[in-house]
């Protein structure tokens, strides 16, 4: 800091890296009784995100989107180590809404809905813990 108040370029650049080590989503107060959070764990694996942020959300979170990291149905065999954290952070922060399946059907719809439907019993197993 120069002795007039004013930051170096030092200084400016020491800031910018500071920022770059805080989380990604940051969630501040909002100024309207009518603007939630949906989650989607396929951007947020894309960007790095932590789930430390759910527990942040608080009531604000309200809806949950769910794929592999391809897009498609995700799999018990193939996903539920990527996949289970994050239901087991969304039960430790309180959420109780819908997560929903965001994701293209392959190889075919009835597989995808079997996939579907085997990763949700795991998910309620968890959410029975």
């Amino acid at each position: 800091m120069q002795d007039n108040g004013q930051k170096t370029s030092e200084d400016k650049d020491k800031d910018k890296k500071e920022k770059e080590k805080k989380p990604k989503l940051a969630l501040g107060k909002v100024l309207s009784d009518n603007v939630f959070v949906l989650n989607d764990f396929y951007h947020s694996h894309l960007e790095g995100e932590s789930l430390d942020w759910i527990s942040k959300a608080g009531d604000l979170l309200r809806h949950v989107h769910i794929c592999d990291f391809e897009r498609n149905c995700p799999t018990l065999e193939k996903d539920a180590d990527d996949l289970i954290p994050c239901v087991k952070a969304l039960k430790d922060a309180g959420y109780d809404a819908r997560i929903s399946y965001e994701c293209g059907f392959k190889p075919d719809f009835e597989t995808a809905v079997a996939n579907a439907k085997s990763l949700t019993d795991a998910f309620r197993a968890v959410w029975a813990e």
